[in-house]
């Protein structure tokens, strides 16, 4: 049976997939550069404490943006954001577990899910509303910060942006 949401899809084409604590995000490559790309605190799931931002040397995150919808009576939340990095898009980590921190109202955290960027620099996130308990109604409540990291361990500073309600997959 074919999945029913269309990242989910895209999932099953490739054996190499970022997992965040709360869903499943989009796919990465899986040439020679994968590995040099996952995020450094990807194995132990431990906070990567030598992970700084610093002007000149760290990455961008820019045009976050987060939408919910409704696919097949179930709903989601889809994810972007584009990056760059000053020592070249290419060296920005593939997936960052914590990439997206979902607040809200009061901006306590509620959500991490793993953000992936593919080495043009665009990056995705996407899961089930119901996995982080933000249903489509409360979306304009809710905030998303983005960030990225590069494969030196620099991070970008936070993208925040407020959630939004949209009719289809495509935001």
């Amino acid at each position: 049976m074919a999945p029913r949401h269309p990242l989910l899809a895209l999932a099953l084409l490739s054996p190499t997939a970022c997992w965040g604590p709360a869903g499943y995000l989009r796919l990465t490559d899986s040439s020679s550069e994968y590995d040099e790309r996952w995020s450094p605190n990807l194995d132990t799931g431990a906070e990567d404490t030598d992970t700084e931002v610093l002007s000149g040397t760290s990455p961008v995150v820019y045009r976050p943006d987060a939408w919910c919808y409704t696919a097949e009576e179930l709903q989601w939340w889809g994810m972007s954001a584009q990056a760059d990095d000053p020592q070249g898009v290419q060296t920005l980590a593939a997936c960052v577990l914590d990439g997206i921190v979902v607040h809200d109202p009061m901006g306590a955290t509620v959500a991490t899910v793993a953000l992936v960027c593919e080495e043009s620099g665009q990056c995705w996130g996407s899961v089930q509303a119901d996995q982080i308990d933000v249903p489509c109604a409360s979306a304009s409540v809710h905030t998303f910060s983005f960030h990225v990291e590069d494969v030196e361990g620099n991070a970008s500073a936070d993208a925040t942006v407020r959630g939004r309600e949209a009719s289809d997959a495509g935001g």
